[in-house]
């Protein structure tokens, strides 16, 4: 279950907005988040920052919220390989409307962050695993008779 610092009535306000909002402007979240501190007071007010991250990840109405499918990994992996910078920044946010186009649904920055950066963690790890490996296994008077490396406890 995803917690969330919005409350439902909060969200209500938001879409509501949003959707009166026919040209928004630069400002529109600094707007919202003026108008619904005045019309649903908090103790800590929501920031427009924070309201333009739940609008983006969660509220817009087109998100498409269902799991990726393989083919949409598959194309997330390849993308961020073929685009990733020399400082090794990938640019995610320009992969979501070119995954819009490829696969006619919108997803969040949140998730295909969420899928690209554990992918790159586990390739990476496997990278290192495979550079530790020693390239060939040398016998060892005690038994057993090849090589075990040694397990570092952690404490």
């Amino acid at each position: 279950m995803k917690l969330s610092i919005f409350d439902k009535e909060s969200e209500k306000f938001i879409l509501s907005r949003m959707e009166g909002l026919k040209h928004p402007n630069k400002r529109r979240y600094a707007t919202i988040a003026n108008e619904l501190s005045k019309e649903i007071p908090k103790e800590k007010p929501y920031t427009s920052k924070q309201i333009q991250h739940h609008w983006e990840n969660s509220l817009k109405p087109n998100l498409c919220k269902i799991p990726l499918s393989d083919d949409e990994k598959e194309f997330i992996i390849n993308w961020a390989e073929e685009n990733q910078r020399q400082n090794g920044v990938i640019p995610l946010t320009k992969l979501i409307p070119i995954m819009k186009e490829q696969f006619g649904k919108l997803r969040s920055e949140n998730q295909i962050k969420n899928f690209w950066y554990p992918t790159r963690k586990r390739q990476l790890n496997e990278i290192i695993r495979i550079k530790e490996r020693p390239a060939v296994l040398e016998p060892n008077p005690d038994p057993p008779q090849f090589y075990l490396p040694k397990l570092n406890p952690i404490f």
